[in-house]
């Protein structure tokens, strides 16, 4: 099995793309836009985005995908799909994203949540 150069604790190597995988998402929903620099594109910008422009659902799915898309190396290699759900918050509406995968057997798998409030 490949290994890729993903340490994440001294000793520790994500040795599964799935792994990766999360982990680059992770990343890239914990980085804001204009945190990382040399990239300043880099990251999602989710406060801006959601609570000034109140998105559909599925705005907000086109937008994490072409985030998805031009930011991730191991989520490009896999087939992601992205599902977002608003639900009804008391100050603001909560947004719950769920990305899944296509497993090799044409079944998708859920790869995890994400909530947004």
């Amino acid at each position: 099995m490949a290994q890729y150069d993903f340490k994440l604790f001294q000793g520790l190597i994500v040795d599964d793309i799935l792994d990766a995988a999360i982990q680059e998402l992770d990343v890239m929903f914990g980085t804001e836009e204009t945190e990382l620099l040399g990239d300043y594109s880099y990251g999602v910008n989710f406060e801006q985005f959601l609570w000034t422009m109140s998105p559909s659902p599925s705005d907000v799915d086109q937008y994490l995908l072409m985030k998805i898309h031009a930011q991730t190396y191991f989520c490009n290699l896999l087939d992601v799909h992205v599902n977002t759900e608003v639900m009804q918050g008391t100050l603001r509406d909560i947004y719950v994203v769920k990305i899944s995968i296509m497993g090799n057997n044409g079944n998708l798998k859920p790869l995890k949540n994400w909530m947004f409030k």
